[in-house]
């Protein structure tokens, strides 16, 4: 993923290289899990996939910028601009606001 809503995906281990329509400007982050893609960026966007990127889905966020997104014990969490986290733990459908006690600008997350 990055800068003009690229998405590139790859179906036999980085040989070749297939673009995707994403429908959004930039893109920070991507992650797996679940048998679900999930991309972050720009604009609060939230893009998710379950068949291997060929198609993604535009999901709502209610923030303005993601930065970085990472799964672990069945959920996925996205971080950005202000303190924001969010968390899926429905493939990315919808996602729930938490508390992270900062406001300052979140560039990424592990688990």
């Amino acid at each position: 993923v990055g800068d003009n809503g690229t998405i590139r995906t790859s179906s036999d281990n980085g040989t070749t290289w297939d673009n995707r329509t994403s429908g959004t400007t930039k893109f920070y982050g991507v992650t797996f899990g679940k048998n679900t893609f999930i991309a972050v960026g720009d604009n609060g966007t939230i893009r998710t996939s379950s068949d291997n990127g060929t198609t993604w889905d535009n999901r709502t966020s209610g923030t303005t910028k993601f930065y970085g997104v990472t799964f672990g014990k069945n959920t996925f969490i996205a971080v950005g601009d202000n303190g924001t986290i969010r968390t899926s733990s429905d493939n990315g459908t919808t996602w729930d606001n938490r508390t992270s006690g900062t406001t300052v600008n979140l560039r990424g997350v592990g688990f």
